[in-house]
């Protein structure tokens, strides 16, 4: 926890969200998969939220997440971004959050990616 990587987990966040506008669900946001620029690797840990909903439900219940709320929860805990996971939420929202009301906004988000579809 430095001031260097407070940075690169906002902008890892930044960079969720923005995959997430474009309809994609980085099922894997970890630490490891961050770049010193902030950004997510391996694109081939995404799910397009308008085309993949059975591979999407499939990972979600073998990673024991069956429900959509509990699995972006789990992507945004702790479980993903370590002592860096509120800074990473941060880059999502746009403004420090709880891990609740940051799930939620996910989830909203998600929803409404869903219901264009």
């Amino acid at each position: 926890d430095t001031p260097a990587n407070r940075k690169i987990a906002k902008q890892a966040g930044r960079t969720f969200r923005g995959l997430l506008e474009l309809g994609l669900l980085h099922h894997c946001p970890g630490t490891g998969n961050w770049t010193l620029a902030g950004e997510l690797t391996d694109l081939q840990d995404t799910f397009d939220l308008r085309r993949e909903g059975f591979a999407l439900a499939d990972h979600m219940e073998a990673v024991g997440k069956g429900n959509m709320q509990s699995f972006v929860r789990y992507l945004l805990s702790r479980e993903h971004g370590g002592n860096l996971s509120p800074f990473f939420i941060e880059g999502v929202c746009g403004k420090k959050k709880s891990l609740r009301d940051a799930t939620e906004e996910v989830l909203c988000r998600i929803n409404d990616i869903r219901a264009r579809s």
